[in-house]
Parts: C-alpha cells; structure tokens; sequence
C-alpha cells in the first residue's frame, strides 16, 4: 500500500513542478494556468486524505516517517501552487478592471465624437458667404471647434492606441461576433470566454471610434478649405475692382 502511494507521491509532484514551471507571456497563459492549477485540487485533496488515513495505521516508524516527508512536501509544493494561483486571479481581476475600464472609455469617446460630428453638421455645413464680419465669425467658430478637437486627440489617440496593443496581445477571435455580443449573462461566462468576449468588445469599440473620429477630423479640415476658398474668393473679387 505504501509502495502504491508513493508512487502516487512521485506522478503528483511531478506533476505540480510542471505546472509551477509553467511561463505566462499573455493574460490568455495565466488563464489557462490557474484553470491547470484548479484541476488539480481533487487529486490533491484525495491523495493528502488517503496518505493521513494511511499514516494512522502504519505500524513501521520508518514507513510512517517517510510517508509523513512525503505528505509535508506535496502539501508545500500544493502551497506554492495555490499562492501563484491566487497571484494570478488577483493579476487577471485588475487587469480585467483595467480593460473594460478602457472599453468604457472608449465607448465614451465614441459619443463625444458622435455630439461633435452633430454639432459640426449644424456649424459648418451651411453656404459660406456674407460680409467680412460675418465671414470672421465662421472663421473663430472653426477656430474654437478644431481647439476642442485638437484638446482630445491625445486621450482618443490614447485610448485608440491600447485598445489595439490589447487585441494584438490576446489570441485570435472569430471575426462574425464582431457584429453582436454573446447571448446570455456574461457573469455566467467562463474566465476564458469573458477574455474573448472583451477582446472582441475592444476591437469592435476601436474600430467604430476609429473610423467616426477619422470621419470627423475630415469633415472639419473641409469646412475649413472651403472657408478658405471663400476668402480667396472675395480677395480676387476686390483686387478686380480696384
């Protein structure tokens, strides 16, 4: 019986060396890490009660003290185990913290360039004409709304930036649930589902913000060539006259 124990002992640290070893480069590999490490708690469980159940009938002292060793090093390296287990969860519920802080900033920015592009419809998309004074205003109102612009792209940048850092970190998802979220309540989603369900809620988010920012940064430069148009315009027509 101790034999068979023993060399029970010997095939679980082996194999809890192996996981301990184990590289993490990607949120991904610490997920599937502690999900490694969380498989091995029954066998661990059943193999330390049946070694103590063992322990107190054994009536050879050296077979109880070998047999005690060997429980004492299983149970530190399942510690090991256990705190780099809880090291990783507690690693993975910041980061997830972090990311979907971004998915929210992100969708945030997505709206503010959304009110800017109605705003921009009403400024600048009239005929540009009238006097000098008239064509100053069009002027300044360009002026204050390119500085409004111009004061976020360096948070939209930002944000645009690590939202493609992340998806290029994380491993490829399929491209058709770009186009719709998951059924169901992502609180009952696996660890791993959750992290493919925000990868693609990012990639979604930086895209739409993406190309509505674009679209806005150019609809402004056009506003402002056909005021300039205009200027050049009226100073032909002066140059004319005189």
């Amino acid at each position: 019986m101790c034999g068979n124990i023993f060399s029970c002992f010997a095939s679980c640290e082996k194999v809890f060396i192996h996981v301990s070893l184990g590289n993490t480069t990607s949120e991904r590999d610490e997920t599937d890490l502690q999900s490694e490490i969380e498989s091995h708690r029954v066998v661990y469980d059943r193999l330390d009660n049946t070694g103590r159940k063992l322990l107190g009938s054994l009536t050879s002292q050296e077979d109880a003290v070998m047999l005690q060793r060997r429980l004492d090093e299983m149970n530190q390296r399942w510690n090991h185990l256990k705190a780099k287990s809880i090291a990783i969860r507690n690693r993975l519920e910041s980061n997830a913290e972090h990311w979907n802080a971004l998915l929210l900033s992100l969708r945030e920015l997505t709206e503010w360039v959304i009110r800017k592009d109605t705003e921009l419809s009403t400024l600048g998309l009239g005929p540009v004409r009238g006097d000098a004074a008239s064509l100053q205003k069009q002027l300044d109102d360009h002026k204050a709304f390119r500085r409004q612009l111009e004061d976020k792209r360096p948070i939209v940048e930002s944000n645009l930036l690590s939202g493609r850092q992340y998806v290029a970190s994380e491993p490829p998802v399929s491209d058709t649930s770009d186009t719709e979220a998951l059924d169901g309540d992502s609180r009952y989603l696996s660890a791993e589902e959750q992290s493919r369900e925000l990868t693609r809620s990012i990639r979604r988010e930086v895209a739409k913000l993406s190309e509505q920012w674009n679209n806005l940064i150019d609809r402004s430069d056009h506003w402002k060539h056909r005021l300039d148009e205009y200027m050049t315009d009226q100073d032909l027509q002066l140059n004319s006259k005189e």
